[in-house]
């Protein structure tokens, strides 16, 4: 596998998604540099005025707690949500490493979001390449969720698939510098992360990454 720390990286600008925490300063830093915020269906909180985000189904938050996925909760957020402007994109309810039955999870799931939102399709662990091909038509875009060797090896694969069906990527939980780089490298369109005001000088990730790639 080639080393995305040595490549030249051309393309357009990836968007950055951040956990909807950290300080004021966090908060100004996101907005002067275009990051947006991800938000939580399972702790809701309203977006702040002018600030881009994501809606996130929660589904990893019960996977990593060993619980059952809450339909009602995820259904109060959308009500929640249309109080407010609009998210870049919303992720279907899925099931984490959940292979097909987390495709025919979304499936069902995608009927419940009102219409005028951008969906996206999360794609796990055991997924079949060629059936998401088939059905990601139906959405605004696929989500890479799943477990991170998994995500590693197959992420250029799904970024693939987005583009020649004309829908964008986005990338799951990429908080590091080096896998902020290979997200770039193979085209991923967005990514978000946490890391990023968990830890001290973690947005200097997201500085050091600007200066890496040729815009």
């Amino acid at each position: 596998m080639c080393d995305p720390t040595r490549m030249h990286i051309r393309g357009s600008k990836m968007k950055i998604y951040i956990g909807n925490t950290g300080t004021l300063r966090h908060h100004e830093l996101m907005k002067i540099n275009g990051w947006g915020n991800v938000h939580l269906a399972n702790a809701w909180s309203y977006p702040k005025k002018n600030m881009d985000w994501i809606l996130d189904n929660g589904a990893y938050h019960y996977w990593r707690h060993g619980l059952k996925f809450d339909d009602d909760k995820f259904l109060n957020t959308l009500e929640k949500m249309q109080l407010v402007h609009a998210p870049d994109f919303i992720v279907c309810p899925d099931i984490v490493a959940g292979g097909n039955d987390s495709l025919e999870f979304s499936l069902d799931h995608a009927l419940k979001i009102p219409s005028g939102y951008n969906l996206y399709l999360p794609v796990q662990d055991g997924m079949d390449f060629e059936v998401v091909d088939d059905v990601c038509q139906e959405f605004d875009g696929l989500f890479v969720g799943g477990t991170l060797p998994w995500k590693m090896i197959t992420g250029k694969q799904w970024v693939d698939i987005a583009h020649s069906n004309k829908l964008k990527c986005h990338i799951g939980k990429v908080g590091t510098f080096k896998r902020l780089l290979w997200a770039k490298y193979i085209g991923a369109d967005s990514i978000d992360s946490s890391t990023f005001v968990q830890v001290p000088n973690g947005f200097n990730r997201l500085f050091a990454i600007e200066k890496q790639m040729i815009l």
